[in-house]
């Protein structure tokens, strides 16, 4: 649907077109994590938010962007790794949508 986050992608590297490569939901604690939402539906001047965070509630990263149309996507990455634990990305849009994806580093 036109202006819904469309896909969440979740793996350890990030192709040169800027597709996630080696997609995985589950990492080991030295392992990258790169994130990357698909943005192409979404409307030009749309904020995208997106939060990292365990499940406990704590927040990891966060990261803010105003689509302009030129963007191949939107991508979040920690790239040292996360300690041993469950993980869930929420991203949210300015006109209300919302997406989670979980994810495990073990």
């Amino acid at each position: 649907k036109n202006g819904d986050v469309a896909d969440i992608d979740i793996g350890r590297t990030v192709r040169a077109d800027g597709a996630i490569g080696d997609k995985t939901r589950s990492f080991k604690p030295s392992e990258p994590i790169h994130i990357a939402v698909d943005t192409k539906h979404i409307a030009v001047g749309t904020t995208v938010n997106a939060v990292l965070r365990q499940k406990s509630g704590a927040i990891i990263a966060e990261q803010t962007a105003t689509l302009s149309g030129n963007d191949p996507g939107f991508h979040v990455e920690k790239t040292d790794g996360l300690p041993v634990g469950d993980y869930v990305v929420e991203i949210s849009l300015s006109n209300g949508n919302t997406m989670t994806q979980s994810f495990e580093v073990r």
